[in-house]
């Protein structure tokens, strides 16, 4: 069984993270945005500081390491595929947010 590479691992992570704040910008900062707005305004809500972001970003840093040590420890039972990074995204996924939102 190959070992796990740190610094590939770490690597890929951050671009992991940095690909998921990417997609979460364009889906709430741009698509969304009039409609966040308008619930912030119904609920009395500030919109985020940069604290808020800032910490925001650096969860969104740590989904992509998360994900990314997943896929890694699937691949020796599902292999270097797509299944085995579908999979990784899908229990991820399930785990940060659908769980979540329950």
């Amino acid at each position: 069984m190959p070992s796990i590479k740190p610094f590939r691992l770490l690597f890929s992570g951050l671009v992991a993270g940095l690909l998921i704040i990417v997609g979460e910008y364009i889906l709430n900062g741009v698509i969304l945005a009039s409609q966040w707005q308008d619930l912030r305004g119904d609920f009395g809500i500030a919109t985020p500081g940069t604290l808020q972001l800032g910490v925001g970003g650096v969860l969104t840093l740590s989904y992509g390491l998360v994900l990314m040590w997943m896929y890694v420890a699937m691949r020796p039972r599902f292999g270097t595929s797509f299944k085995a990074a579908l999979v990784a995204g899908f229990t991820f996924w399930f785990i940060a947010y659908a769980l979540f939102l329950l």
